[in-house]
């Protein structure tokens, strides 16, 4: 992985790594992916917020799918955005596709309140990429889940990367 995207947080031991390295707080290392699978179970896959049901509990996050499938589908690894309801700043889980991902989603409105500054060399999608994805959880390193992290890397901003410790491992070792 490049240097702009070291792993700044890890989820799991409690052994140091690296010397310097950042600990999470303790209860962020128990609960942290308990925590994710619940509020994925809390939203809807597209982008926008459900009514609100009244016997129901109401979502409290968005969840944008960039990419559901694996294999030999490039374009449709797995990938999702997630983001509390009224915000724009996500955090992707696992980042299998993220460009062409992001570039479907746009096509989707999924993005229609986010604007470019005009000062900007930026696509949309590169700026979503750079300014509102701001840290990436990765489930597990099987390629399906993390080659968007690796191929956008050049172009990415600096961002932390969550996961286990055998997760972040093993893209290192490889």
């Amino acid at each position: 992985m490049s240097e702009r995207h070291t792993v700044q947080r890890r989820l799991g031991h409690d052994r140091q790594h690296r010397s310097g390295s950042h600990r999470p707080p303790a209860w962020w290392q128990r609960c942290g992916l308990l925590l994710l699978v619940l509020l994925v179970t809390a939203v809807r896959g597209d982008g926008h917020a459900d009514g609100p049901d009244p016997g129901a509990a109401s979502a409290q996050f968005v969840t944008i799918v960039l990419g559901a499938a694996g294999g030999l589908q490039e374009a449709n690894l797995t990938a999702y955005l997630l983001a509390p309801i009224g915000e724009r700043q996500f955090i992707a889980l696992d980042a299998g596709t993220v460009l062409s991902g992001l570039q479907a989603a746009t096509k989707m409105g999924s993005f229609a309140d986010i604007q470019v500054p005009p000062a900007s060399s930026l696509t949309q999608e590169g700026w979503i990429l750079r300014q509102h994805i701001k840290a990436y959880v990765l489930s597990h390193a099987h390629l399906d889940h993390i080659s968007g992290l690796i191929l956008n890397a050049p172009d990415d901003s600096p961002k932390p990367i969550l996961g286990l410790d055998a997760t972040l491992d093993t893209p290192a070792r490889r």
